[in-house]
């Protein structure tokens, strides 16, 4: 976009702004962003009166420099605005452009943002380090938002009853199998639709815990010195592999078997 005023284009793929007024050639800012093809982006130019010049891609300041001897602009000029090129056939635009919009004062931060959220679609998804536990262990749950503005609001459920604080982490575990978590995000960006956006849900399965024992048998109950006695583990709920240790007197002897034979 070009008149003798002002010139936003690329350069080397790369966003330029260029002010230029009555008495001194053009002069701005260069990104050093380069932009990727068959991508859009949202550029925008900013200048004021002290000669400031701001660079904005996708609602974000990129570049900014203040050129002090440009604090006026070539209010008098007559050319014709062009969008696409520089005059009917110098440096043509190879893409696509869409939304041009024009300013007479110059834009902030906060505005360039809203602009760029305009007609952005919130949403929040959560993710769990595992939905499948033992009876007494705790679960984390993280929020994951797009379009949540610099401040969003977060708001943790179980079975739809709020729970946990404005965070985008919630930890828990008195947990109940067949409990479902969500979590809903209030966007601060106020272009933002939906303003509250619902994540997807998770379900939480308990697996209760199973109480344990083991007892022990040996071969002989009376020995004699120099003989051998043996000792048997058998545990109940022991799973495939149960570990065992052996203790005499509080002391760990043997190996981790479920057989235990010693010398009298």
């Amino acid at each position: 976009m070009v008149d003798d005023q002002y010139l936003l284009w690329l350069y080397d793929k790369k966003p330029n702004f260029v002010i230029s007024n009555p008495v001194l050639p053009a002069s701005g800012i260069q990104s050093a962003t380069s932009l990727a093809d068959s991508a859009w982006y949202f550029l925008v130019g900013v200048w004021d009166s002290t000669g400031l010049h701001s660079l904005y891609i996708n609602g974000v300041l990129d570049t900014s420099q203040i050129f002090p001897a440009f604090n006026t602009i070539n209010n008098s000029s007559t050319t014709d605005l062009r969008i696409g090129t520089e005059d009917s056939t110098y440096r043509a635009f190879k893409g696509k452009i869409d939304d041009v919009r024009i300013y007479n004062r110059p834009l902030s931060a906060q505005e360039v943002m809203i602009l760029w959220n305009e007609g952005a679609s919130s949403s929040v998804s959560i993710s769990a380090t595992s939905s499948t536990i033992c009876q007494g262990e705790s679960i984390s749950f993280t929020a994951t938002s797009s379009s949540g503005g610099s401040n969003p609001v977060y708001e943790w459920m179980i079975n739809g009853q709020v729970t946990g604080t404005n965070n985008a982490v919630y930890t828990g575990s008195s947990w109940t199998s067949g409990d479902i978590v969500s979590c809903t995000m209030r966007s601060s960006d106020p272009c933002v639709q939906p303003e509250i956006a619902l994540s997807n849900t998770i379900q939480i399965t308990v697996i209760p815990a199973i109480p344990q024992s083991v007892s022990i048998t040996s071969d002989f109950n009376v020995v004699c010195p120099g003989q051998y006695v043996t000792f048997k583990a058998s545990p109940d709920n022991g799973s495939l592999l149960p570990s065992f240790q052996w203790k005499i007197n509080g002391f760990s002897v043997g190996n981790d078997t479920g057989i235990l034979s010693l010398l009298h």
